[in-house]
């Protein structure tokens, strides 16, 4: 898998990782929420779920304390921090979380939409820092090309091409193993805008 880093200041989102505060990601689907919470924890231990997966269905918060035992199981007890994603697609998450905050370090991710019009805002007001994040911006996509826009970048003359011809290839402009559904429609678009 090719991992782009994002321009994120990643310091400043792991201060927030911090009792008995939550760090949400929030954000559009396939833009990489998952990704930025496992680079945010890079080089320490942490438990993960993802609970779009379908062997989750149903699962109900009267669930998630047998969660946390399987946790502890798989991590070990010493676990300091938790990653759960997508955790909007457990109905009543919000209190299990409120519990957990106290004692763990944690990232949520979710739907922007869902997540936003959840009770998040009810059971964890004041508890949580919402950081927002939006499919790669211009520099991203082009680090994916192989090219980096240095100072100045507006008057190369090389650079100016290999842009162009980025855009000149449209519809072929998602490179190969990524998914995601802005290439086709929003890069041609933004290049453009910029050239």
């Amino acid at each position: 898998m090719y991992i782009i880093e994002r321009d994120v200041d990643a310091e400043k989102l792991r201060s927030f990782l911090s009792h008995p505060n939550i760090l949400t990601v929030l954000g559009v689907r396939r833009c990489g929420k998952s990704l930025l919470s496992w680079m945010l924890l890079r080089g320490v231990k942490f438990g993960y779920v993802n609970f779009f997966d379908e062997r989750l269905v149903g699962l109900e918060a009267k669930d998630l304390g047998s969660l946390l035992e399987a946790f502890y199981q798989l991590y070990g007890t010493d676990l300091e921090f938790m990653v759960l994603d997508e955790i909007q697609h457990v109905r009543g998450w919000e209190r299990f979380v409120s519990r957990m905050r106290t004692s763990k370090k944690m990232i949520v991710t979710g739907s922007s939409s869902q997540l936003l019009s959840s009770e998040l805002a009810t059971f964890l007001t004041g508890r949580h820092v919402d950081f927002m994040l939006y499919p790669f911006n211009f520099r991203e996509f082009l680090r994916i090309r192989g090219v980096e826009l240095g100072e100045n970048w507006q008057y190369s003359t090389r650079v100016i091409s290999t842009l162009k011809s980025i855009l000149e290839r449209g519809a072929s402009l998602r490179p190969a193993g990524l998914a995601g559904g802005f290439w086709s429609r929003f890069i041609p678009t933004c290049l453009r805008r910029t050239l």
